[in-house]
């Protein structure tokens, strides 16, 4: 119905719906079909919103199966991203925009810490809120591990977490190297007995509330 129309982005966005429906279904191949397809039009019709969406939804697609093409794709979804940014107007937009990039750093960051943990860790520095680092500093070019090494002093190490799926990696960084210890499986446990400390505070509070009552007479 769309072919022909002049309107690509609106081709590929059909592609890309469709994609989803086949893969939810459990029609993995014809959920890859219609990812390349919607991707190929997307690049023909230069519609860069639907191009990065077409790169993310088939690497999502294919990284169990090719991790090559997969790490491939979303590392050319994440330089979409990046070119469309400037563009992007209010705060508003941009913290709407990083929802999106935390998808494809989730899969970088995780195909990236077997190859090179230095490369892992400078995705997972990217993958922070640019909006917040547009308003503190004038240059918000992301920091080289390298360049974070020669900062610090013998006795201090950079701590930071990033959550990929359930798994939990811990990057530390030293002046002799960076290290990444990867925690599989770690969040559902984190979240519950965070939970379970929450739950506990808020008794703590409410029995403290009743408390409040008798300290007249004190």
């Amino acid at each position: 119905l769309l072919t022909g129309s002049g309107l690509p982005h609106r081709v590929a966005l059909a592609e890309i719906v469709v994609g989803r429906i086949r893969r939810a279904l459990g029609d993995k191949t014809g959920a890859i079909d219609s990812f390349r397809s919607g991707l190929h039009v997307a690049e023909a019709g230069r519609a860069g919103w639907m191009q990065f969406h077409a790169c993310y939804e088939l690497g999502l697609s294919l990284f169990e199966e090719d991790a090559a093409e997969s790490t491939g794709l979303f590392r050319k979804a994440e330089g979409l991203l990046d070119s469309m940014w400037n563009k992007l107007g209010s705060d508003d937009l941009k913290m709407a925009f990083l929802g999106d990039r935390e998808n494809v750093y989730t899969y970088l960051v995780r195909a990236m810490i077997p190859e090179s943990v230095d490369r892992a860790f400078e995705l997972s520095e990217k993958s922070r809120s640019r909006v917040l680092r547009e308003h503190l500093v004038q240059d918000v070019t992301t920091s080289s591990a390298e360049q974070i090494r020669t900062r610090l002093s013998a006795d201090e190490t950079v701590v930071e977490y990033f959550i990929t799926g359930n798994d939990l990696c811990i990057f530390t960084v030293r002046p002799e190297g960076v290290q990444c210890v990867r925690r599989p499986g770690v969040i559902e446990r984190l979240k519950t007995e965070w939970e379970n400390l929450d739950r506990h505070f808020s008794s703590c509070s409410v029995k403290w509330e009743r408390l409040q009552g008798a300290r007249r007479h004190l």
